[in-house]
């Protein structure tokens, strides 16, 4: 059902109504609780019928069951899920009281039954997350990495209930043949800091190398500068060399929205217009990648460089989800 705007003013003590047609359709009614949530946008809020939930577990879509009789209305009731409301059961079936003091025994039984429910927790989180990294590999863009929104509830409240998917990547042990000619594209005197052999011919490689393995491996770099790409894109001369400088060094990886705010800022506008703004931001982001390479393999000078490099390495790929 669409409706009509219709403008509100906001009481000495914060309050306002909102339409009765609204309500209605919505099912809000005297006491109903709903979350108040920010938006990206500054100013739009955000407000949400709170879903019912089990007080015990915190778990939504599962049977619930309403056990706050004295509420006037059943629609702001509290509730507890099935599986909660069974092993409530079970317990009082056998016979435990209020007040028991515990033993040792007790405790060590307590400590293996919280065991157990942490596997029984973990079996069923397993399978969330199958669910979770389909809902996620549906909507993965060209960032490789995507945020799934979540509906905050009376259990969550003040944490956040989103999670991010994203395509993750292993760098892997190198050969030894590999070894000697990714350490050729190196200067000689940081090389070791980077990608190093033990005594059991084993190469370690930092953090720093990983990144640059992953981006070689991806192929998601642009040989350029960032002058050059902005002159491409109609911002030729808009930014002090200097200036450039230092916003191409705190220009991230994996954050369309972080370069597009560091972008408008140093250009001292509000916001970026255009229809191809995101795609400047990713190709400004294959340059930032390509000049992060050379700043491990300063030696990288052509295309086939690189293609070299990527037969020299051994990486692996994973949907991984993160909160």
């Amino acid at each position: 059902m669409l409706f009509k705007k219709e403008t509100r003013t906001i009481s000495k003590n914060g309050g306002f109504i909102i339409p009765v047609q609204i309500r209605r359709a919505l099912g809000i009614y005297s006491r109903t609780q709903v979350d108040i949530e920010e938006s990206k946008d500054p100013d739009v809020m955000m407000l949400i019928k709170t879903r019912p939930h089990c007080i015990c577990c915190g778990k939504v879509g599962n049977t619930l069951v309403n056990v706050d009789r004295d509420s006037v209305n059943p629609k702001s009731s509290r509730f507890v899920c099935a599986e909660c409301i069974e092993s409530l059961s079970t317990a009082l079936a056998q016979g435990e009281t209020v007040g028991y003091q515990q033993n040792k025994k007790d405790v060590i039984d307590n400590y293996n039954i919280n065991l157990h429910r942490i596997e029984e927790i973990e079996k069923e989180n397993a399978e969330y997350e199958k669910q979770i990294q389909q809902l996620g590999l549906a909507k993965l863009g060209p960032e490789k990495t995507v945020t799934l929104e979540g509906r905050k509830t009376g259990f969550s409240e003040g944490r956040d209930s989103d999670v991010k998917v994203q395509v993750s990547y292993t760098v892997k042990e190198v050969t030894k043949a590999g070894f000697k000619t990714l350490k050729s594209y190196m200067n000689e005197n940081v090389s070791d800091t980077y990608l190093s052999s033990n005594v059991v011919e084993k190469f370690d490689s930092n953090s720093d190398f990983k990144k640059a393995a992953v981006i070689i491996y991806t192929e998601d770099w642009e040989k350029g500068t960032f002058a050059d790409t902005l002159a491409k894109y109609g911002y030729e001369g808009r930014i002090k060399p200097d200036v450039l400088a230092k916003m191409s060094s705190r220009w991230k990886h994996d954050d369309l929205e972080s370069n597009k705010s560091l972008l408008a800022k140093t250009l001292g506008v509000d916001k970026l217009e255009g229809d191809n703004v995101d795609e400047m931001l990713r190709e400004l982001t294959r340059v930032a990648k390509f000049n992060y390479v050379k700043q491990i393999f300063p030696k990288v000078n052509t295309c086939a460089d690189i293609d070299l490099l990527k037969d020299c390495l051994i990486v692996s790929s994973c949907i991984k989800i993160k909160k």
